[in-house]
Order: structure tokens, then C-alpha cells, then sequence
């Protein structure tokens, strides 16, 4: 291809490049310092020139001229971002790789022809286009070695991909598989990318970022499963290498920042878990509350309480001779009305007395229903031995009223 088509398809690119990317950059003045170390000295119609890395900054950052015969004066006045073309990409991933590269003159100055022809779209009588065939002429190793370094550009950056979305309907899960190809639709020889997922779906087994980072070099397959209901997309976006152009009395370039490209795009329709519902009229069997007892939400029945004055004295033994002591229930009158009931004030003695004796009325009390049993055989063997006693004592008395009258 002639060198002026070229120029003029870098010239229509730029155009484009400030529509899409809008006004420079502007800042104050950056001053950048001469280093020819890395530059290729040659003669052209007596005049001298240098191929190669000119400038550096104060970060290391190499500086190559893109205005061919014009005087430097190393002053940066504003920058502005190359456009995303085949060829800045090339540019941008050679000084991403080698622009701080030392002792490599033969190299830089293939790196500055290379520069040259994408961006130098000078007009100015002696322009690089008309002295392009004079500086291959002058140092032809050097376009040896350009076509050297942009095949090796061409095995590296990054052009498309393919991906190969699987979902099964049933298990709610898939996989998405991924090549990433160069222009020439090669494998690369290095170069990362990224997929990144968005929608009702998850990644297995990576981290809960949405992009997942892989080695363009080889194949990548991903596990991913559904959520929900709906679209589920992958993006596949490939890393690449800008370059930043600067004006000045010579203008420069230089390498910029890594950015992502999108390369390719797919869409999968998916269904999400089903969550099993209950049947319409199903209703959830009642628990029973926590103490309850008998059937699953019943009501526990309540306990029978005694009635007023039927709790016994479990303080006293029955008194068998005297039977029941009425003075235990002076506090109620024969029609059943409460008399007033006297407080008396107990001495500490009481007091420890009665303390003592609790233990023994906790062990009575467990007893008690023994000793009401046991109390009520005594009392009916006690009546019987007294209506056994007065028997005999009425038939003694019988005896001798008989005897009394034989005599």
C-alpha cells in the first residue's frame, strides 16, 4: 500500500478519534528531556536525523516523534487518547512491551517507523510520507526489523471470540465455553480477557465478582448455575493497549493505560429453582405448644383443688382419746362464717424452733397418705377394744348380780 494512502487513512482515523474521544487533554506545560540513547542516527539530503526513542519523562516513560522535520523543543502542551484501531492496538501492545526496553537501538527505531506510519499525519514540505523511501534507504536493517516486531504484534493482540453457552432446564445449571482468537484467527501467544455475567445466574465455584479473568493462551470453561427467571448474558471482553499522542512543537507519542474490549456477546434464557408450594386446602398440622400434654393443641385439663378446710393438719398425729381437737377449727363458727383470728408475736426461739422442725414436717407431709391410713385402722381397733372392754364389763356385772341373789 503507497505511504500517502496510508497517511490518508490515518488521517480520516484521527477525525474520528476526536469525535469519539472530544478536545485534548490540556494541562501545564510538561516538560520531557532528550535521550537519543536508544535512536538511530541517519543523513538525509544533509540534513541529520534520529530514529528511535527521543524522550523521557520524569517516570521513565519513552517519548517517540510523530512530526517528522519538525524542531523539538520537548515541551508537551495537551495529550489525547489514539482511536481504537487495528493498528494503535498493534502500537499500543508494542510500547506496552518494550518501550522502557535499553540497548535495543535497532528495535526502537523500528518501534519509531512503525509510530510514524499510524500517526504521523503531518502535510509540511519533507513530511514523513515523502521521506519514508530516503529513511529505508538510509537504515534498512531497521524495516527488517519492523516486520519482525509487527508480526509478533499481530500473534499478540487480541481481535474476537468465540463462546458456547450450555444450560439444562431440569438441574438449573451450565457452562459457558470460551476461545479467544487473534486477527488471523490464531490462538494468541499471551493476553488476558474477561467474562463477565449478568442476570438471574451465578458463577460455581469462583468468586461472587461477576467478571472472572483468564489466559487468552488456552480455552477457558466456566460453571455457572440459575437463580431465577429470565436472560442471563455473557460478555467477553479483551485486554488491550492504548496509546496517548501529545502536542508540542514536535508532537509525541507514548504508551497509555490497558482497557477492555468487548469481543463477544451471548444470551441464554433460564429458569430458576422451583420452590415446591402447598396444595390449595392443605393446611399445616397444629403443634402443640411447649408444655402442653394429650392431643396436639388441646387445652390441658386443670387439676382438682381442694375445698376450704378439707386440707389436713399434717403438723398433728390424730388424737385416738379425745378424737378430732376442736381448737383446730376455732377460726370457723358453726354456720361457717370466719372469726377473726388472733396474730401473736413469736420469740426468736420459736422461730429457730420452728425452723428446726421443717425438715421433719417436709418428711410428714411426703407420708401423709400412710399415716391417714394407717390412723384409721388404729381408731376402728381402738373402738373395738373399748366395746370388747365394756362387753366384758357388763357380763362381769351380770355374773355377780346372779350370784348375789343365789346367795
Amino acid at each position: 500500500m503507497a505511504r500517502r494512502a496510508i497517511a490518508s487513512l490515518v488521517t480520516a482515523c484521527a477525525a474520528v478519534g476526536v469525535s469519539m474521544i472530544g478536545a485534548a487533554n490540556a494541562w501545564a506545560v510538561q516538560q520531557v528531556y532528550p535521550n537519543y540513547m536508544e535512536s538511530r542516527p541517519i543523513v538525509i539530503d544533509g540534513t541529520s536525523h534520529m530514529i528511535g526513542r527521543l524522550a523521557v519523562d520524569d517516570d521513565g516513560e519513552a517519548y517517540y516523534c510523530i512530526s517528522f522535520e519538525d524542531k523539538a523543543d520537548f515541551k508537551l502542551v495537551s495529550s489525547t487518547t489514539a482511536p481504537d484501531t487495528d493498528e494503535a492496538r498493534q502500537v499500543g501492545w508494542l510500547l506496552a512491551q518494550y518501550s522502557r526496553t535499553t540497548g535495543a537501538q535497532m528495535l526502537h527505531s523500528a518501534l519509531a517507523i512503525i509510530i510514524h506510519d499510524v500517526f504521523d499525519t503531518s502535510t509540511n514540505p519533507n513530511s514523513w510520507v515523502d521521506l519514508r523511501s530516503m529513511v529505508a534507504t538510509a537504515i534498512p536493517s531497521s524495516f527488517t526489523k519492523v516486520d519482525e516486531v509487527l508480526q509478533e504484534a499481530q500473534a499478540n493482540v487480541l481481535d474476537h471470540a468465540s463462546i458456547d453457552v450450555q444450560f439444562n432446564q431440569e438441574t438449573h445449571q451450565g457452562r459457558v465455553i470460551v476461545d479467544v482468537y487473534t486477527k488471523t484467527g490464531q490462538r494468541p501467544a499471551s493476553g488476558k480477557f474477561t467474562v463477565k455475567l449478568s442476570g438471574p445466574a451465578r458463577w460455581v465455584g469462583e468468586s461472587e465478582q461477576n467478571a472472572v479473568e483468564a489466559d487468552a493462551t488456552k480455552q477457558l470453561t466456566l460453571e455457572w448455575e440459575a437463580t431465577g427467571d429470565g436472560e442471563v448474558s455473557f460478555a467477553v471482553e479483551g485486554l488491550q493497549y492504548s496509546v496517548l499522542l501529545f502536542e508540542s512543537k514536535q508532537n509525541f507519542a507514548r504508551r497509555g493505560e490497558p482497557y477492555y474490549v468487548l469481543m463477544k456477546e451471548a444470551t441464554a434464557a433460564v429458569n430458576g429453582p422451583v420452590v415446591a408450594e402447598p396444595e390449595p386446602g392443605d393446611k399445616p398440622e397444629p403443634q402443640p405448644e411447649p408444655g402442653d400434654e394429650g392431643e396436639p393443641g388441646g387445652e390441658p385439663e386443670p387439676e382438682p383443688q381442694p375445698e376450704p378446710g378439707d386440707e389436713p393438719d399434717i403438723d398433728k398425729e390424730p388424737d385416738v382419746e379425745n378424737g378430732p381437737d376442736e381448737s383446730d377449727r376455732s377460726d370457723v363458727d358453726e354456720v361457717g362464717n370466719t372469726a377473726p383470728i388472733t396474730t401473736q408475736t413469736k420469740s426468736s426461739e420459736q422461730v429457730r424452733s420452728e425452723q428446726s422442725a421443717q425438715p421433719q414436717a417436709d418428711a410428714e407431709q411426703s407420708a401423709q397418705p400412710l399415716a391417714q391410713t394407717g390412723s384409721g385402722i388404729v381408731e376402728v381397733l381402738w373402738l373395738l377394744a373399748i366395746l370388747v372392754a365394756t362387753g366384758a364389763s357388763l357380763m362381769a356385772l351380770a355374773g355377780f348380780h346372779v350370784r348375789d341373789q343365789k346367795g
